[in-house]
């Protein structure tokens, strides 16, 4: 279908099947959801291309994207080839504008072509009134007047409401497939005014990332931007799509969490171990003491 949306319904949170999945295996479904819409899945011919770019957009590895696919076999929501089994069932397509654009550009064109034909055959019988009174000998002046306003009637054109409507959706429709949009496969390099992409926050949150509104700081951005605009591969510098960037700095914001909580827990236990010491050195001054007293 190539849509920017496709049909995701209500009732896939009572879904047996999905119910049986893992909150990450739920997620997983979902993106791959989306690389069958917006065609991933069935542009690229190569089994170990597509893997790879499955994997890369689900940030697995490939062993890592088999047992996913494992899992999801088992629980018959996709085939062999990655692709939902009910997406035929679940997807239309009276869901593309395409058809009904079409349908309309050609309405118009009909439209057009018969006014044109209305225009001409009016003006026709202009140029015949005009011709006929001149060759009348008669006294009265030619109503010239009246002629050019015969000529602007037929020259005017009446767009009907149900028109205009038709007209402006198209318009519409024209401004929203014009509009500019990042691909979703193009690859850049890391740069100054990078952003993570509109979907960042729905992403941390399928993720059970609850902290990345808190962390989503100038600070943190900017450690990442200044980090990756220095990282060499080969020589070169490191190119990725705009969601792979997004999911890279959510990993990158979870680590900073989990290095935290890390520190924070070697910290307390150190700090225990001290106390603990300090409790035994005291205790043995304490029994020095009194064996000294005895």
């Amino acid at each position: 279908m190539n849509n920017p949306w496709f049909r995701l319904y209500s009732e896939i949170i009572d879904d047996p099947k999905l119910l049986m999945l893992s909150f990450e295996d739920r997620w997983h479904y979902v993106a791959l959801l989306c690389l069958k819409n917006n065609g991933v899945l069935d542009a690229e011919r190569d089994e170990s291309r597509l893997m790879r770019k499955i994997a890369l957009k689900l940030g697995l590895s490939i062993n890592s994207l088999e047992e996913v696919k494992r899992r999801l076999m088992e629980e018959q929501l996709i085939d062999e080839n990655y692709h939902p089994l009910a997406w035929n069932k679940r997807q239309y397509r009276s869901d593309s504008s395409a058809e009904r654009v079409r349908k309309h550009r050609e309405k118009k064109r009909l439209e057009k072509e018969s006014k044109n034909e209305g225009v001409t055959a009016c003006n026709g019988d202009v140029t015949k009134n005009v011709t006929h009174n001149e060759n009348i000998q008669s006294s009265e002046p030619l109503d010239l007047q009246g002629l050019e306003s015969m000529k602007q009637q037929c020259n005017v054109t009446v767009t009907p409401p149900e028109a205009e409507a038709e007209a402006e959706a198209e318009a519409e429709t024209e401004q929203i497939s014009t509009t500019t949009r990042p691909n979703e496969l193009e690859k850049f390099e890391m740069h100054d005014r990078w952003k993570p992409s509109a979907e960042a926050e729905a992403l941390a949150r399928l993720q059970c990332f609850l902290e990345y509104e808190k962390l989503d700081t100038p600070e943190n951005r900017g450690e990442f931007i200044s980090y990756w605009k220095t990282q060499f591969r080969g020589g070169f510098l490191t190119r990725l799509t705009s969601d792979e960037w997004t999911h890279k700095y959510i990993k990158d914001l979870k680590r900073k969490v989990t290095y935290g909580n890390f520190q924070k827990r070697s910290t307390s236990s150190s700090n225990s171990k001290s106390a603990s010491a300090r409790a035994r050195l005291l205790h043995q001054k304490l029994q020095a003491n009194e064996s000294e007293m005895g």
